[in-house]
């Protein structure tokens, strides 16, 4: 079984800052993926704003965000506001650059435009590995072909806008201070090319964590770069019995409130991240995209997205379909035991040590009746 990272339900902020902005429209409305109703489950809400597969330039900040930026150099002495959210932390290069960016702004934007300052110099794309601590990074990404990896070193992302954190018992017991780049930000630094509306995370045991441009632009997911104040290069922190390194994402429902209500939210706190891929969510998930589940019924749909935000973490699903491999069984055996007994499939989803002593996998007990039927739904559906 994988050890999960604790929980921040006492978590605090140590370093303020303006609240995040909703992201910019994209002329098509919607990203094209599966809408997602607000039911409880995973809920992300319907059509939104698609920006991920925006090219870089067209995301654009109004005036005020520049002055935002401006005071966001003002470093530790900024003041808590009154939204309760986080203070960018910029390094000496990219406030340099930010101050650059909102210079030739002003000198040079015509009127009524909104010039283009959403995120830091583009980030360096590496074609070899140079340390363990680097950060591997594949998908559809400008200028590289498909199948091909490239890499981001530690030092680089350390140079983004960082935000700190104060959270309680994450790591170790008690409160500890960590060092984030917001996930958005990360991407917003990255040549990623139109199309892309997820990120797919990959562990190094095999585990994995998917990422829809909804979840991220709703619940602000963050790449952990330090904790207290070291690097990977010095994890575990004393105290955990695991090496989380080389990286972390997280969520915190101090930063954003509606985190605490995502059911199974410990799928999207992976630790032992070692790449992540910007992908379109639909070809990703092919498989449960097309055949049977082209066009769903409803609770078939709303299964489909228990399996993308929950069971994927560890089960590969049909061919075509992105999922983790530390789980042994296929999809196929998973909806045999879903179809021939729906009350035993139920139980061990929710206990499975209670019917197998020796199991694995993880217990669920946070799912419903109601939402274990539309999973089964989805398996059964061919």
């Amino acid at each position: 079984m994988r050890p999960r990272l604790g929980g921040d339900a006492n978590a605090r902020i140590h370093h303020q800052a303006r609240p995040p902005e909703p992201p910019p429209s994209c002329d098509s409305g919607t990203d094209g993926g599966p809408e997602m109703a607000e039911n409880g489950i995973n809920a992300v809400a319907g059509p939104h704003s698609s920006y991920l597969g925006q090219p870089r330039g067209l995301l654009k900040e109004t005036s005020l965000n520049i002055l935002g930026r401006v005071d966001d150099l003002r470093g530790p002495g900024s003041q808590r506001g009154s939204n309760g959210l986080l203070t960018r932390s910029w390094t000496g290069r990219s406030a340099a650059w930010a101050l650059l960016l909102v210079f030739v702004a002003a000198t040079t934007a015509s009127p009524g435009a909104s010039p283009a300052l959403n995120a830091p110099p583009p980030l360096v794309l590496h074609r070899e590995r140079s340390s363990a601590f680097d950060l591997e990074v594949t998908g559809s990404l400008t200028g590289v072909a498909a199948g091909e990896a490239r890499y981001l070193k530690w030092s680089e992302l350390r140079a983004l806008p960082t935000t700190r954190l104060n959270l309680e018992g994450e790591f170790v017991s008690g409160s500890q201070e960590v060092t984030v780049v917001l996930l958005a930000d990360l991407l917003h630094a990255l040549p990623i090319e139109p199309g892309v509306d997820a990120v797919l995370a990959t562990c190094s045991d095999g585990y994995a964590s998917i990422y829809p441009e909804s979840f991220i632009s709703r619940y602000r997911p963050f790449l952990v770069l330090e904790i207290n104040g070291r690097g990977p290069d010095s994890w575990p922190p004393p105290g955990l019995k695991f090496n989380p390194g080389p990286y972390v994402i997280t969520v915190s429902s101090e930063l954003i409130p509606a985190v605490a209500q995502f059911r199974d939210i410990g799928h999207k706190k992976p630790w032992g991240v070692t790449r992540i891929e910007l992908a379109s969510l639909s070809r990703s998930f092919r498989g449960i995209f097309s055949g049977p589940w082209a066009h769903p019924s409803p609770a078939a749909a709303a299964g489909r997205e228990i399996w993308i935000h929950s069971c994927a973490s560890c089960h590969a699903g049909p061919p075509g379909t992105f999922g983790g491999s530390k789980a042994g069984r296929p999809f196929g055996v998973i909806a045999a035991y879903a179809a021939s007994n729906p009350a035993f499939f139920k139980k061990y989803v929710r206990d499975p040590k209670s019917l197998v002593p020796s199991a694995q996998m993880e217990a669920h007990p946070r799912y419903t009746d109601a939402e274990l039927d539309t999973l089964i739904a989805l398996l059964t559906a061919h």
